[in-house]
């Protein structure tokens, strides 16, 4: 301990950079983007170091947590549901079961009930895929209906566990 006292003493703007490597590595080790704030903020104390504006060791501790603190707190009280909207898609909807969407979730295929599109293979036993709005889909034909032959027209009719569509064939 007598050792970092000392760097510190002579050199603080190693301490910092020293803490910056270290949550560096834990960031990459976790995969937690958000310890890049930390990092940040050390290499700021760091460069002030640096630039010859030296600090007291607890107000450059001071200072280094209440940019950390800063830096993640800002970005989530700027952040408006108004802000994070997606055009054409309301977050706060509800869902076909009455449900509402969890906040910052987007159901993108219940948007495509209704829209056309065209077959890419032939459908067995009613299962096959389907080209709507530049995406090729799962889908699955309506009840009753035979096959459907490849680049047939088809309009989805709803959406099966999320992820597939229920299509029926159109006349040509």
């Amino acid at each position: 301990m007598s050792t970092l006292e000392a760097l510190y003493t002579q050199a603080p703007y190693w301490v910092w950079l020293g803490t910056a490597a270290l949550f560096v590595i834990l960031a990459l080790v976790t995969g937690v983007r958000s310890l890049v704030w930390p990092v940040l903020a050390a290499v700021v104390v760091a460069t002030l170091d640096l630039m010859g504006l030296r600090m007291p060791p607890t107000a450059e501790m001071a200072l280094f947590l209440a940019l950390t603190t800063t830096a993640f707190i800002l970005p989530k009280w700027m952040t408006t549901p108004h802000s994070a909207k997606v055009p054409g898609l309301d977050l706060r909807q509800r869902t076909k079961a009455g449900k509402p969407h969890e906040m910052g979730t987007v159901d993108r295929t219940s948007r495509l009930v209704g829209r056309i599109g065209r077959t890419t293979s032939e459908f067995a036993n009613g299962v096959g895929r389907v080209w709507i709005e530049g995406a090729e889909w799962a889908a699955e034909l309506e009840s009753g209906e035979d096959g459907v032959p490849p680049e047939a027209p088809v309009r989805v009719t709803r959406v099966v566990g999320g992820v597939r569509l229920q299509v029926q064939g159109l006349d040509r």
